[in-house]
Parts: C-alpha cells; sequence; structure tokens
C-alpha cells in the first residue's frame, strides 16, 4: 500500500471551513478556487491562525490541525484540505518520451508507471527494454513489458523528489560507468 502523500513546499493546498469562506484559504488558486501555497520554510498563513507549519503533514493531518487551530472560533468544524498543485516533488523524464520533462510526484501520481501515463508513454522510436530510474546516484533497470509472476513490477516503484528516468532510442549506445567516479550512472 502506497503511504498517503506528504504535503511540501512549494505545493498549493486548498483549505476549507464548511460555513464560513472568510476562514481557510484565502488565495486565489490557477483552478479557480481558494488556496494557499506552502512557503520555503513549509508553513501556509491562514485567517485567525496566521503561520501553520503543514510540511510533511497528509491532507488529512492538515485538516485535523486547521480543525483544532480553529476550535475557538468554530466547534466542531468541517475542514477539507485538497491538493491544488504539486510542485515540492520534481521527477525527471529524458529520453524518448512523447512528453519528456519534468513531473512532480503528487497524490494521483506516485509510481513510475502512473509518471509514464502521465508522460503520454514511449515514442516509436524509444527502447523500451532500456529504461532506467536514478535515484541517489544509484540506477536501476526499468523494463515496463517485463513483468514475472510473483514479483512486483518496477512500474508500481513510488518516486520521490529527484528521480530521473530514462528510455534511450532504438541503436542509442548506452554505457554504464561504475567506480570511484564523481557520478557514475548511465550516460547515452
Amino acid at each position: 500500500m502506497i503511504e498517503p502523500y506528504r504535503v511540501g513546499p512549494l505545493d498549493e493546498i486548498s483549505v476549507q471551513v464548511f460555513g464560513r469562506p472568510d476562514l481557510g484559504s484565502q488565495g486565489e488558486s490557477t483552478y479557480g478556487s481558494r488556496s494557499s501555497m506552502v512557503g520555503d520554510g513549509g508553513s501556509i498563513h491562514l485567517p485567525f491562525i496566521g503561520k501553520l507549519h503543514v510540511a510533511g503533514l497528509t491532507r488529512h493531518e492538515i485538516a485535523l490541525l486547521v480543525n483544532e487551530r480553529y476550535a475557538r472560533i468554530v466547534q466542531n468544524a468541517q475542514v477539507d484540505v485538497q491538493i491544488a498543485r504539486c510542485g515540492s516533488k520534481p521527477v525527471d523524464l529524458v529520453g524518448a518520451f512523447l512528453a519528456p520533462g519534468r513531473y512532480y510526484v503528487c497524490e494521483n501520481l506516485r509510481t513510475v508507471g502512473a509518471v509514464l501515463g502521465a508522460a503520454k508513454g514511449l515514442t516509436v522510436e524509444a527502447n523500451p527494454t532500456r529504461g532506467t530510474l536514478t535515484r541517489g546516484g544509484i540506477t536501476y533497470h526499468l523494463d515496463p513489458v517485463d513483468r514475472r509472476d510473483g514479483e512486483p513490477s518496477r512500474l508500481d516503484a513510488v518516486l520521490r523528489a529527484g528521480d530521473v528516468i530514462h528510455f534511450p532510442v532504438v541503436g542509442e549506445r548506452t554505457v554504464y560507468v561504475f567506480g570511484q567516479v564523481t557520478t557514475p550512472g548511465p550516460y547515452s
């Protein structure tokens, strides 16, 4: 089971207190609702509460915290917290993707398979058996068509901030550099 998403700096969240539009998020979101940007320090600002540290918390934990802080104003407040936009956990897709680029790990975009889907898959020139996931200087082999019975697919792997996924084109040669070098890993 995948652990719930934890909010980080540069994420945008929407905090709503039902029946009290004067409470909760007050900033304008790019998606039309009110939202709060999580600052570099991991905090948001809410009316009558002020600065509230939310980095590292789940949506449910943030709702409980906001409810607790607003308890002196509203009894049994119904607080809803949604992720409006993710920006704290970048993942880079390079190589033969239909839509390569930077993606952000979020509630609905947590695994290698999900981000491959967001990138609209691989190009026809891609070599699907030579994919790699590089994390913290360690490179792992990815093969979207390799699914052995009883073994979890690497496509189910949960992504982390800073991961790089690469699929070369057919015919592109990949050299793996190992040993005592500054940046080991695959190179085209």
